[in-house]
């Protein structure tokens, strides 16, 4: 079943309402957070970084709802952003945020933790994500996650939380939703619309195809992947970021 995107204002029970409209720090603040439904359980949320070269820049994270409340997997650029998300999950979604979880020390995913922090939610991250946070001027989370390079799984609730090595960046976690068939690989997988790796200034290039199939070893069903930037689609974006990590290499 295909559930449409949900970006403006609507009367349905899940749709963006004004609460999910940050205050403005730069122009890209002006744009709503959008929300769009990939399944029965796992929402999308995309937020917007103004950058002078690219324009607009659109970055996803996840929200996993579960019983009567849900996690979140990375934050918006901001904590205004992340707050308008935090408000959706619990006015809207009506199933708030109890714990999140970030897939590794960007701004675009790990940009709000003040925010997240601030309403005593549970943070986590990987070890080494926590102590990048910090060299790169972002707020670490609270906890610590301890998993081996392709080997160990954190189930959580209905994610699993996979880290297959260095790739778009040294500490990119994987989230997978088993029940969906869902697959979050964050900026480690590319969309089908990308010619290249993006920035690659904090990458592993070298291992970064081992990356991707170690993941795709772990998790050999996966019927929807979401790149953490562009729209989601199919396992075949992790064949296509393959093709640009060799083309790359090469």
């Amino acid at each position: 079943m295909k559930f449409p995107p949900i970006r403006f204002l609507f009367t349905a029970a899940f749709c963006v309402t004004t609460a999910s409209q940050a205050p403005a720090s730069d122009s890209a603040d002006m744009i709503p957070v959008e929300f769009k439904q990939l399944s029965e359980s796992v929402w999308m949320h995309t937020s917007y970084k103004h950058y002078e070269k690219f324009g607009p820049v659109p970055a996803n994270g996840l929200i996993v709802a579960e019983g009567t409340q849900s996690i979140l997997i990375d934050s918006g650029w901001t904590d205004a952003q992340t707050d308008a998300i935090l408000d959706w999950a619990r006015d809207d979604l009506k199933q708030p945020v109890t714990r999140a979880y970030f897939t590794h020390a960007h701004l675009d995913k790990m940009g709000g933790v003040g925010a997240v922090k601030s309403r005593d939610i549970e943070t986590y991250a990987l070890e080494l994500s926590n102590e990048l946070a910090l060299a790169n001027g972002l707020q670490p989370a609270e906890n610590d996650i301890h998993l081996s390079v392709g080997q160990d799984v954190l189930s959580v609730g209905l994610v699993d939380l996979f880290f297959p090595g260095g790739a778009h960046s040294h500490d990119n976690l994987v989230a997978y939703v088993a029940k969906d068939s869902l697959l979050y690989g964050g900026c480690m997988v590319r969309s089908a619309a990308s010619k290249r790796l993006g920035n690659t200034q904090d990458a592993d290039v070298l291992h970064w195809d081992t990356a991707i199939g170690l993941v795709k070893q772990r998790f050999p069903q996966v019927d929807i992947v979401v790149p953490g930037h562009g729209a989601p689609a199919g396992p075949e974006l992790l064949e296509r970021t393959q093709v640009l990590v060799k083309r790359h290499v090469d």
